[in-house]
């Protein structure tokens, strides 16, 4: 789908602010503990399906650990590889490929995704990196809601429109699915359908709304079209209203829930071991507007940190504003500086912000100071502290940022300030850190840019032997260029340096690493459902100590096929080469790699991924195999089963480790839940036999509120609407007060429980077409209310015939027999415009007391608007960018006058760019020699 330049900065300003906050290695020392090498720092896609990511590991301790990976995706991105924990022998490293399945329908932009390695039974072992996914343009289908109910009641029938248009340039074939959280939708059709290049079709959509529904909710419904790749997907909302609202009720509480949970170990750390946990987390308004709020999370455990992660226990409290957050208890710090680094993780202390919310640059300035220390009981005694500030200029195209950490372990002290500077403008963004401690200093840089068929990015970061900061003692580099040479060829080079140990520290490795690749994928269909990708890949990892313990080139040519089918992904890699190792005695060995992955989703409700792998002298000495299996399977609304399993193995078994994970849960009606997962795992890291951990949780939870104050300052409203001309009830009529929906009945009674007391205007909502055009009997359509406290008002409705306006926005087109007349502008109606937004806008001396409508235009480009008060209006359509590309709009706002009872009819033209071309010359033309 295609994509304006703005929204293309937007995202790149997004990805950069989420990269500031959580995309670095979380703790100041984590280097000394464990090494997080990405072998490529953005990865381009110019399609969706699965794309791998490349992360080295590296175990610096002087004991097997097993790791628990953490995969930060995008929103709708779903993780391929099986999210089972790893072993990892003393000073051993290991390249991890991550597999992600990239949602179809996703728009082009820079996402990115965090990469994090936790050290199972010590929470102070952990680190972390990010890589960024580039998506790349390309022509694919657009979805647009045509037709819609804009409101709906309890008991309604309705039907819904989308219109689904082939934007590629060849015939294709999309699958429809239609995904509703609230199970309203009673059936839907087409299921499939084949487009022409540029060719649109219309999808119905049919649904009903429970009758006894007593709670006003967001009707969610996806509707997504399907072809394998490029595909695209609509999200609708229709606001449900309940007859009745709920009100506030006669307590003021903090909404919560409470879980009571057993847990079982069996394993070599605990033996056997099984206790139970309560955890409980409540969150509300303290005071009566809800300008103040409190959330509370209280779980008793283990004090031990090196425990199993979910035994730990955990208290914290919020305390929130609009502009102001306080945090204090059990939690991770970190200032929003990459090279700061995390200040603690899995900590307890004091947290505060400040985001101020301005009128005309809305939250441009964010604060942060923390304070806080490692937990009792822990091998290592941490204390941080730290305070942040960053503003964003120019909407949110320029951001500065600066930092200052102070960290301390035991006898060690030490105050890291850092500033940093982005800059993101049309196809081009730009960041730069610069940070300083006692006695070193780290910079970084990064550069994104992409222009027509041509995208690059550079990367670069150096920080001093003794900077104590988020990257220590080292020095990297990485570049990538893309060339699209063709809609369906793309030629791609990358590079990459990193250098380890600066001060030359002859006790540990003095490592330079250096790899080169380049390669050329190509689309072997007109639909870009299969693609192929061979190249050629240098490696040179060197110990430059007189006596190196690491010495090996690895020379390879790979290549890789993708297959998209309706209902799975598929990827299957090989790469083939020479390892050439000097220290090795046998230094010159052949290798080969062969890695699959699997994303399987014949519906919403199943999710099934596998992944292969196996290594023949390539990366390791002699031959390891992985397999790894996982899936999702949604029996209803209610119940989900997962699970994985998980096998890593050498060839003569001297190296295993299997991991077995089940999960269920089911919530019932009432809000309350059950859940269970148990988790086996077999390995022979330490010793010669197998290791057999075993893991068991069960939960059980139910909605637990806490009242803490009895309201003194709530009260209700009953009334009655009617039709002052004939005194007739007003059946089905919306009424709006202050934000709360009721709806009358029969008797056109209606009534508002619990309501805050206070004055409320109260109006009729007009957004459904079907109510008679009628309106409160005052000049602006409302009516004031007062809720008195503890009391019941009753009020009297009176209606009176307001005025209305229809309309349509229609698409012209050049008619050449009557452009020929010097009379006529030669344009005839062409097609109506469906699914742009149109705001009807009052002006005026009133214009103060009335409110500005909306409607949606229809399938045939109709839009009408009912009830309206009296005086001066102006429509205006708000999606003007929606008009198809080659038409302009005549007349973007509309002024009309309205007088009682009168329908004004109103035509917007979209026209053609292009003009009738005008005759100059003789009438008999030129004569052209030569």
């Amino acid at each position: 789908m295609q994509r304006t330049a703005n929204s293309v900065i937007n995202r790149l300003s997004l990805s950069l602010a989420i990269s500031c906050i959580v995309s670095f290695p979380l703790t100041s020392h984590a280097a000394n503990d464990v090494t997080i090498t990405p072998l490529e720092t953005t990865v381009a896609a110019d399609d969706r399906g699965i794309v791998t990511l490349r992360f080295e590991v590296e175990n610096q301790t002087n004991q097997s650990l097993t790791w628990q990976e953490t995969i930060g995706l995008p929103e709708g991105w779903e993780l391929v590889s099986s999210p089972a924990p790893f072993p990892l022998a003393p000073k051993q490293r290991e390249v991890r490929f991550i597999y992600v399945s990239i949602p179809r329908g996703t728009n082009s932009g820079t996402y990115p995704i965090n990469y994090q390695v936790n050290a199972q039974g010590n929470a102070n072992l952990n680190g972390a990196d990010r890589v960024n996914v580039q998506i790349i343009a390309v022509a694919g289908a657009e979805l647009s809601t045509t037709d819609k109910p804009y409101v709906l009641l309890a008991g309604d029938e309705y039907k819904i429109t989308t219109q689904l248009k082939n934007t590629g340039n060849q015939t294709r074939a999309f699958r429809i699915y239609v995904e509703d959280e609230d199970g309203f939708i009673t059936n839907f059709s087409p299921r499939s359908i084949t487009l022409k290049a540029s060719e649109t079709a219309d999808i119905q959509l049919a649904g009903k709304i429970p009758a006894n529904l007593t709670k006003s909710t967001d009707h969610k419904i996806t509707v997504v079209a399907d072809s394998g790749k490029n595909s695209a997907e609509e999200r609708i909302t229709i606001p449900v209203y309940a007859r009745t609202p709920e009100g506030l009720g006669q307590w003021q509480k903090l909404r919560g829930r409470l879980s009571l949970r057993y847990n079982y170990q069996d394993n070599k750390t605990n033996n056997q071991k099984d206790n139970w946990q309560l955890q409980y987390d409540a969150q509300g308004a303290l005071d009566n507007e809800g300008k103040h709020r409190l959330a509370v999370y209280l779980r008793n455990g283990s004090k031990n940190q090196q425990t199993w992660s979910n035994l730990q226990e955990e208290y914290r409290a919020t305390y929130s504003t609009d502009e102001w957050k306080v945090i204090a208890g059990h939690q991770s710090f970190y200032s929003d500086s990459r090279l700061s680094g995390l200040g603690l993780s899995n900590a307890s202390g004091t947290t505060i912000e400040y985001n101020p919310i301005f009128k005309e640059r809305g939250r441009p300035l964010k604060m942060r100071a923390y304070e806080g220390k490692s937990r009792t009981n822990t091998t290592t005694q941490e204390k941080s502290r730290g305070a942040s500030i960053r503003y964003r200029f120019d909407k949110e195209q320029l951001e500065i940022g600066a930092a200052v950490v102070d960290q301390q372990q035991n006898n060690f002290d030490d105050v890291v300030k850092s500033l940093d500077f982005s800059w993101v403008v049309k196809n081009f963004s730009f960041r730069g850190d610069i940070a300083q401690d006692s006695d070193g200093k780290a910079h970084a840089l990064d550069i994104n840019t992409y222009w027509q068929n041509v995208n690059a990015n550079v990367s670069y970061t150096k920080a001093d032997a003794k900077f104590n900061g988020g990257n220590q003692d080292t020095k990297r580099l990485y570049g990538g260029l893309g060339w699209r040479m063709s809609e369906a060829t793309r030629f791609q080079i990358n590079f990459r340096r990193s250098e380890n140990n600066l001060a030359q520290d002859l006790s540990k490795e003095i490592r330079h690493d250096e790899e080169h690749s380049a390669s050329i994928s190509h689309y072997f269909d007109k639909a870009r459902n299969k693609q192929g990708t061979i190249g050629y890949r240098l490696r040179d990892s060197q110990d430059q100590r007189p006596t190196p313990t690491t010495n090996e080139k690895i020379k390879t040519l790979f290549a890789e096929y993708r297959h998209s089918f309706e209902q799975f992904d598929f990827t299957l890699g090989l790469e083939q080469g020479k390892r050439n190792d000097q220290i090795k005695s046998n230094n010159n060995n052949t290798g080969r790699e062969v890695r699959m992955a699997l994303n399987w989703r014949p519906n919403r409700q199943v999710n099934f991924n596998t992944t292969f792998s196996q290594d023949k002298g390539l990366d390791s000495n002699g031959t390891t195999r992985s397999l790894g299996i996982n899936g999702t399977y949604k029996l209803n609304k209610r119940q989900e089963l997962t699970g994985y399993w998980q096998q890593t193995r050498s060839n003569d078994n001297s190296s295993r480790y299997d991991s077995y994970n089940v999960g269920y849960r089911h919530t019932f009606k009432n809000d309350h839940a059950i859940s269970f997962n148990a988790t086996h795992r077999r390995d022979n890291l330490s010793t010669s036999t197998d290791n057999n951990d075993n893991y068991i949780w069960l939960d059980y939870t139910l909605p637990l509120d806490i009242p803490f104050k009895r309201r003194s300052n709530i009260g209700n409203i009953a009334g009655k609407a009617y039709y002052a001309d004939t005194r007739t009830p007003a059946e089905n009529l919306i009424l709006d007060m202050g934000g709360y929906h009721a709806v009358t009945n029969a008797k056109g009674e209606f009534s508002y429980p619990n309501m805050l007391a206070k004055n409320y205007d109260l109006q009729i909502d007009t957004s459904r077409l079907d109510q008679s055009g009628y309106m409160l009997d005052t000049p602006t359509n409302t009516q004031s209310v007062k809720v008195v406290a503890n009391n019941t008002q009753r009020v009297q409705i009176p209606l009176k015939q307001g005025a209305s306006i229809t309309g349509r926005l229609l698409a012209f087109e050049v008619n050449k027999t009557l452009a020929s007349s010097a009379e006529k502008d030669g344009l005839v109606p062409s097609e109506g415009l469906g699914g742009l937004l149109i705001e009807l806008q009052p002006i005026g001396d009133t214009s103060d007391k009335r409110t500005v409508q909306k409607r949606l235009t229809q399938g045939d480009g109709s839009f009408s608007f009912i009830g309206i008060p009296l005086g001066q209006w102006q429509i205006v359509v708000v999606d003007a960018d929606k008009i198809p590309e080659q038409y302009r709009l005549e007349q973007q706002q509309v002024t009309v006058e309205l007088e009682k009872g009168e329908n004004e009819e109103v035509t917007i033209r979209a026209v053609p760019l292009h003009k009738t071309i005008d005759r100059v010359g003789p009438r008999e033309g030129f004569s052209v020699s030569g």
